[in-house]
């Protein structure tokens, strides 16, 4: 079994996040730029890295909410649930309940089981739509 190259500097890569903390660490403005050629998955592990400030990363919640957008419209179903969670708790910005539950829509559309459950619940609470 071969190991790919790509594969290998993700390893790297990954162990250069743990070790320092930051893929950002020479940057002082991120861009999504340094993100390129990431899988959606790894865009949302490192918006929650920046967003919750994870393995000792500096929050910066305006760039993780732009990893997420990235992520989720890459198709990937978590990043539609965090996105449509932090719009519910005004989180860096205003509240929207309605909002939020089209983010659980996109995401519930995708199968992801926390976007499922979330609008569930807001169809029962009536939170954001009228109560079922």
């Amino acid at each position: 079994m071969s190991i790919c190259g790509r594969c290998v500097y993700r390893f790297l890569l990954g162990a250069f996040i743990v070790a320092t903390g930051s893929l950002l660490w020479a940057q002082k403005e991120p861009t999504l730029a340094a993100y390129e050629g990431f899988e959606a998955f790894e865009l949302y592990d490192q918006g929650l890295r920046l967003l919750y400030g994870i393995d000792g990363v500096e929050t910066n919640r305006a760039f993780a909410m732009e990893l997420l957008k990235k992520a989720a419209s890459e198709g990937f179903g978590p990043a539609y649930n965090l996105l449509g969670s932090q719009l519910l708790e005004g989180n860096g910005w205003f509240s929207s309940p309605r909002k939020a539950n089209r983010m659980f829509e996109k995401g519930a559309a995708l199968r992801d089981q926390q976007s499922l459950f979330n609008l569930a619940y807001s169809y029962r609470s009536g939170r954001g739509v009228k109560k079922d």
